[in-house]
């Protein structure tokens, strides 16, 4: 198979969970991610593709949690035993729109 990330991804250790259809919540596990999308693994079954919601629980300097939320749509998932492995690309990441997101990647970008 052929790589078809444009941007190198980064472990992101921080709760992450996907919203589907609105409403329900899918937790996600050992997420990855980079200025494209997001690859992971969840217990879940997930839908063949469609639009999600994917939020991102950040902590600042004071230990203070905020989530901040990017709009982008599943473009692949396979069931790996137990759990489903995914992947999300992103519509836009922008610094007015998600800057906790923007300066992590920034900032990680560094060390990739």
């Amino acid at each position: 198979m052929s790589e078809r990330r444009k941007s190198t991804r980064i472990s992101l250790q921080s709760r992450v969970e996907l919203i589907l259809g609105g409403t329900e919540v899918v937790e996600v596990l050992r997420p990855n991610v980079g200025w494209g999308g997001l690859g992971f693994f969840t217990r879940d079954l997930l839908p063949e593709n469609g639009t999600v919601l994917v939020r991102i629980l950040f902590l600042d300097r004071e230990g203070h949690q905020q989530w901040e939320e990017v709009r982008g749509s599943l473009v692949w998932n396979r069931r790996d035993g137990n759990f489903t492995a995914a992947g999300a690309a992103f519509e836009q990441i922008r610094a007015e729109d998600h800057p906790r997101l923007f300066s992590y990647l920034n900032y990680a970008e560094g060390f990739a």
